[in-house]
């Protein structure tokens, strides 16, 4: 029996290795730019729970006071970064101030000024750890009218102690 030679499917084999890493390449490729667009989305989704938690409390505390217009029935907080932080990280220590200064919700606007003395020395050079990085929050400014309570920080992250 003759065993036909090699010679005459190497152009086949080379082919058809051609389009086997051409597949590879391809699905190397893919799943680069999947990652990167699950990655956005995850960041997305995470924003806007937070944003939707973020309404349903106030709306909640809006329904609270909506016949007091002295009373501090909203609290808003804007980070000044720098564009050091993320969204996911700016969101989170947006939402952990947030919650510290619950506090603040219901009281009477004009009495604010005693108050803000004891929230700079509670907050200020507080250290809070997010996704594994500590980050350091400075009370910038404080801002109190028609029932809103606004407050600027600065957040820098810092080394691990």
């Amino acid at each position: 029996m003759r065993v036909p030679q090699f010679s005459r499917y190497s152009g086949l084999l080379q082919s058809l290795a051609v389009f086997a890493l051409g597949m590879i390449a391809g699905a190397i490729v893919y799943n680069a730019i999947f990652h990167v667009t699950v990655t956005k989305l995850y960041a997305i989704n995470i924003d806007l729970k937070t944003q939707n938690q973020h309404y349903e409390n106030e709306i909640k505390e809006l329904n609270k006071y909506k016949d007091n217009q002295m009373v501090i029935s909203e609290i808003r907080v804007y980070v000044e970064n720098n564009g050091e932080l993320d969204k996911v990280t700016e969101t989170e220590i947006k939402g952990r101030l947030i919650d510290e200064l619950d506090i603040f919700h219901g009281r009477d606007i004009f009495k604010i000024s005693s108050d803000s003395k004891l929230v700079r020395r509670l907050l200020d050079k507080k250290t809070y750890a997010v996704r594994e990085k500590n980050y350091e929050v400075r009370v910038r400014t404080m801002l109190a009218n028609a029932g809103l309570l606004q407050i600027w920080v600065e957040v820098r992250e810092t080394m691990p102690r």
